[in-house]
C-alpha cells in the first residue's frame, strides 16, 4: 500500500497493479486524486484517463464540453470501486456532479450457457419449424430395410460372364517382320564398313589408309542404301488420293 505522504499532485494512478482493469464510470478531475487515495486504502488498483469522444464515422477525436476523467479500477474488485466511489460522491453531496457511473457487467455466463442448452430441446414457437422436417423423426425410429443380400450374392457375377472370362485365351502375338533381301544386304554393307574401319589393316593385311577409304565408302553406301529403301516404302507423293484406303 503506497504511503500517503508521500503523494504529489497530478499523478495519475494509486501505485498498486492488477492483471486487467475495468472502467466503473466519469469522475471529476477535481476529486480525481481523493478517489484514487480511498481506492489505495482499500487495496484496489486504480488510475485516471481523460475521457475522450471516438467519432464513429470520422474517427476524428474530441474532448467533451465539461472535462471528465475515466476511472479504471481493478476488474475483479469493480463492484467493491464502485460502491466505495457512490458512497464518497453521496458523503460529499454532489453524486450527479462528482461521479457518472457506467452500467455494470451484469452477464452471468453460467446462466447463459445454461439458457442455451435448455433451449436445444424447446419446441418451435411456429408451426413450420425452420429446420427440414425429416429432421423431427425420433432417435431409432424408422422404416425397418429389408435383409440385405449377403455377400457371397453381392460378389456374384451374372450367369455368363464368368465362363467367358475364365475360358478367354489371348490372341497370339503378330509374327515377326522378316527383313528384305535389299534392307538385309544395307545391313550388311554398312557392318562391312564398319569392320574394316576398325580391324581391316589388322585381320585382312590391308593398307590402313586403303582399309579406312573402303570402310567409309561401305558405310556411306549402306545408309544411302537405306534411305532409298524407305523411299520405296513411302507412299508415293505423286500419286492422285483416290480416297481412303481400306
Amino acid at each position: 500500500m503506497p504511503d500517503p505522504g508521500g503523494r504529489t499532485h497530478g499523478r495519475r494512478d494509486n501505485g498498486l497493479t492488477a492483471s486487467s482493469f475495468a472502467s466503473v464510470g466519469d469522475v471529476d478531475p477535481r476529486v480525481g486524486e481523493h478517489l484514487l487515495d480511498v481506492l489505495a486504502l482499500d487495496g484496489i488498483a486504480a488510475y485516471l484517463q481523460p475521457t475522450i469522444d471516438h467519432d464513429s464515422v470520422t474517427r476524428a477525436v474530441s474532448l467533451p464540453g465539461h472535462p471528465t476523467d475515466r476511472l479504471y479500477v481493478d476488474r475483479y474488485r469493480a463492484a467493491d470501486a464502485r460502491a466505495l466511489v457512490a458512497a464518497e460522491a453521496e458523503a460529499a453531496g454532489r453524486s450527479e456532479s462528482m461521479w457518472t457511473p457506467d452500467e455494470p457487467e451484469s452477464i452471468d455466463e453460467d446462466a447463459e450457457w445454461a439458457a442455451l442448452v435448455a433451449s436445444f430441446d424447446r419446441p418451435s414457437a411456429t408451426a413450420v419449424p425452420p429446420w427440414p422436417v425429416n429432421e423431427d423423426t425420433e432417435v431409432g425410429v424408422g422404416p425397418v430395410p429389408a435383409e440385405p443380400p449377403s455377400h457371397q450374392e453381392q460378389d456374384a457375377p451374372p450367369e455368363g460372364e464368368e465362363d467367358e472370362e475364365e475360358g478367354y485365351v489371348p490372341p497370339p502375338p503378330p509374327p515377326v517382320p522378316r527383313l528384305s533381301r535389299q534392307t538385309a544386304g544395307a545391313l550388311l554393307t554398312i557392318a562391312g564398313g564398319v569392320f574394316l574401319l576398325v580391324l581391316g589393316s589388322r585381320v585382312l593385311s590391308l593398307d590402313p589408309d586403303f582399309a579406312f577409304q573402303l570402310g567409309i565408302v561401305a558405310v556411306i553406301a549402306g545408309v544411302a542404301w537405306l534411305i532409298w529403301r524407305m523411299r520405296d516404302d513411302s507412299p508415293d507423293e505423286d500419286r492422285p488420293d483416290d480416297g481412303a484406303v481400306v
